[in-house]
């Protein structure tokens, strides 16, 4: 539970709302409040939580989507499970693997529907 409580108080709730349980912090953002993952990242001060000695399995459910030539879009929901060390820069890695992702799948970010830290 020290963990939980360590990370939960280097996070800031900014436009989201958390639930907490022993081993996992679900964070759910105010619908399209983000309109990138580095300002989602930003706004819960995720990189407060570097110096913290542990490794934490990162999830990202978002939304991405592909625009049409002929007007509109086709929405697409993407989950993504990243294990991190939290001594490194994750906040890059998660950055990164997410860009290279939605490039495979030919995507634009749209939004962030569920993000959690599994401890």
């Amino acid at each position: 539970m020290t963990n939980t409580l360590q990370i939960l108080g280097a996070l800031k709730i900014g436009q989201t709302s958390m639930q907490i349980s022993e081993y996992e912090i679900v964070v759910k953002p105010k619908p399209f409040a983000h309109l990138s993952m580095q300002s989602f990242i930003n706004d819960i001060n995720l990189r407060g939580i570097e110096n913290l000695d542990s490794v934490l399995t990162l999830t990202v459910l978002y939304e991405g989507y592909s625009p049409s030539v002929y007007g509109g879009s086709n929405t697409t929901a993407v989950y993504l499970t990243l294990p991190v060390y939290t001594n490194t820069d994750f906040t890059k890695i998660l950055l990164d693997t997410m860009y290279e992702q939605m490039l495979n799948l030919k995507l634009e970010f749209k939004c962030i529907i569920k993000f959690c830290i599994l401890i």
